[in-house]
């Protein structure tokens, strides 16, 4: 459903964050189409995951916030060295934190 394209430039993500991301993806996409009934028993389900993708065929949402986020790192590195996210994308401070 693609829920996390808007606001995901600046992250980096591990693979557990990932795993999180699509777990919730699915789990508000399951919201959105709600349940399903069953043929043979008439009873009420949740959606599994190839009648929610024969409902909707959407891509990764992971994959497809990839592209997004390596614009915004090509576009803080063709920033000046004086900028500050150039900086946290570099990893080098000016100088000490203070304690």
């Amino acid at each position: 459903m693609l829920f996390f394209i808007y606001g995901c430039e600046p992250w980096s993500l591990a693979f557990r964050e990932e795993r999180r991301l699509g777990v919730s993806d699915k789990g508000m996409s399951r919201k959105m189409f709600g349940y399903e009934r069953e043929k043979v028993t008439g009873d009420w389900g949740k959606l599994h995951n190839d009648a929610l993708h024969a409902l909707y065929p959407s891509p990764d949402s992971i994959r497809a916030m990839e592209p997004v986020m390596m614009s915004w790192a090509v576009n803080v590195a063709r920033m000046g060295e004086k900028r500050n996210a150039y900086r946290v994308l570099v990893g080098k401070p000016d100088e000490k934190r203070l304690l």
